[in-house]
């Protein structure tokens, strides 16, 4: 059963939407001419929302203090990467993790595709950003190192997935070894097929070049992927790594990898009709397990696995849409429960093509199920997130013909 929540609607270009029992305050507008856009907490103690926007060839930084603290936007100008000499560069879809070192800062990768000026031929590159709004700091846009070997003539396919490889917030870095993990589909010349790498990388380098680490997971067709960050206690107690679900050819692929030290994880195939790209969380329940959400055909699926160990421990139908059907357009996070610390659950946003959005906080290992729908414009790529002094909600970024907003969605 879903409970209506609120209506929103497009005025003047501009976003608002109705106060109701599932919606913390009206919309923020984040950004118009935004085509691609990725969010990270600030991990600060602030309570920021941090957004990377790409608006034609250069970048913009934005921060949102989400109610119901002020609302405050400050935005930072992050300017347009170098291109390589002879080429023109176009900017691609963006991803973000929180540096966790106490700054608020997001470190995000961004795609980019190289055209060269004289014959015509593309490739891609990923290149890396650091940035803080309110403090109006950041990194120049930077190309990441060692992914030469993979991207010199290389197509990305897919939205890179991007989380935070710097510790933890329990244990924060030191300085100026910040680092994000990254997911990144790559389609390779010489009939290699489709590669997923796994890069991490440091946007504090100099020389214009970001340190990096790069793995070869798998070559296959894909898809879309979502990653999450979560802490492996049998490796390393203050460092996380990135656990993932790659849409592989319609069906499911978990894993966990850190490229920094070349772990990579026993893989969970969970077979299917997988379509876009799945969303995940790590539930704070010190169980090593990742809940994730993915359109399987017509139907919306909830699935928790343990990467360490490669075991798929649950599945739960989440259900078809009740309006229209489920675009693949999905977003999760923790519901940062007041009263439950340790929470086992994920709250997730699921888009249909009827514009609404329905929200979602289960549990496949138990069956816990809570849900509710939002009425709205058509939106896409949420990137959604928790702050954690704001309790019993999770915040989004996402963006609809060019305007991007913020939201906050109640636990349902």
């Amino acid at each position: 059963m879903y409970s209506k929540l609120c209506k929103l609607t497009i005025l003047a270009a501009a976003w608002f939407l109705c106060i109701g029992t599932g919606i913390a305050q009206p919309p923020a507008l984040l950004g118009s001419g935004v085509s691609a856009l990725g969010c990270s907490p600030s991990n600060n103690g602030t309570g920021h929302m941090v957004c990377a926007e790409t608006i034609g060839n250069s970048m913009t930084g934005v921060s949102w203090l989400a109610p119901p603290n002020a609302g405050t936007i400050n935005n930072v100008n992050l300017g347009a990467p170098a291109a390589p000499a002879n080429s023109a560069l176009s900017l691609g879809q963006v991803s973000c993790g929180s540096a966790n070192d106490g700054s608020g800062s997001a470190i995000c990768g961004v795609q980019t595709t190289i055209t060269n000026a004289s014959t015509g031929q593309q490739s891609s590159e990923l290149y890396g950003v650091m940035f803080y709004p309110p403090a109006n700091s950041a990194t120049s846009i930077a190309p990441i190192a060692n992914l030469n070997a993979f991207s010199s003539a290389a197509r990305f396919t897919v939205a890179p997935s991007c989380v935070s490889g710097t510790f933890s917030a329990k244990f924060p870095p030191p300085a100026n070894q910040v680092e994000a993990i990254c997911a990144v589909v790559a389609q390779i010349p010489g009939n290699r097929g489709a590669e997923l790498l796994a890069v991490a990388f440091n946007p504090t380098a100099s020389a214009g070049v970001n340190s990096g680490f790069v793995s070869e997971l798998s070559a296959a067709s894909f898809s879309g992927v979502g990653c999450t960050t979560i802490g492996n206690v049998a490796q390393d107690q203050q460092r996380t790594v990135a656990a993932c679900a790659v849409n592989q050819a319609g069906s499911l692929r978990v894993l966990a990898f850190d490229p920094r030290n070349h772990f990579t994880s026993p893989v969970v195939t969970i077979p299917g009709n997988f379509i876009g790209s799945p969303a995940c969380a790590a539930p704070s329940d010190n169980s090593n397990a990742i809940l994730c959400i993915a359109v399987n055909g017509t139907e919306l699926e909830g699935i928790a696995v343990n990467p360490f160990t490669g075991t798929l421990l649950a599945t739960q139908n989440l259900g078809t849409s009740p309006a229209g059907s489920w675009t693949g357009q999905v977003s999760c996070s923790l519901p940062n429960e007041t009263n439950n610390a340790n929470s086992n659950t994920a709250l997730c946003i699921s888009v249909t093509n009827a514009d609404e959005i329905f929200t979602f906080n289960f549990d496949p290992r138990t069956g816990v199920r809570a849900s509710g729908v939002l009425n709205g414009a058509q939106m896409t790529t949420p990137s959604c997130l928790a702050l954690a002094i704001d309790k019993n909600q999770m915040s989004c970024g996402t963006s609809s013909n060019g305007t991007a907003f913020g939201f906050n969605i109640i636990n349902p």
